[in-house]
């Protein structure tokens, strides 16, 4: 079915967010605040919870945030607790 236009377009669309989420994974920069590692980004796409799973991997036994400012949501990983937080707008 991928002839189909509105498949064809959603293919689109998800190539564009997975490869923004992997472009985005060895960009972050983390500021030390504390015990809490944090980081800001600004993805055209939301990301936050591709990139989690992948965070929690590679900073396993640390406790971080990283907001993204264009989805106001923030990741938090503390104490072992992984908590997606959205700002009321």
């Amino acid at each position: 079915m991928t002839y189909q236009e509105d498949v064809e377009l959603m293919l689109y669309a998800e190539n564009k967010l997975l490869r923004e989420a992997h472009n985005m994974s060895g960009l972050i920069k983390f500021i030390k605040e504390g015990n809490l590692l944090t980081a800001k980004i600004s993805p055209k796409n939301n990301i936050l919870p591709l990139l989690s799973s992948h965070l929690c991997r590679k900073l396993k036994g640390k406790d971080f945030a990283v907001f993204d400012s264009t989805h106001n949501t923030t990741f938090l990983h503390k104490d072992g607790i992984k908590k997606f937080i959205r700002a009321a707008e």
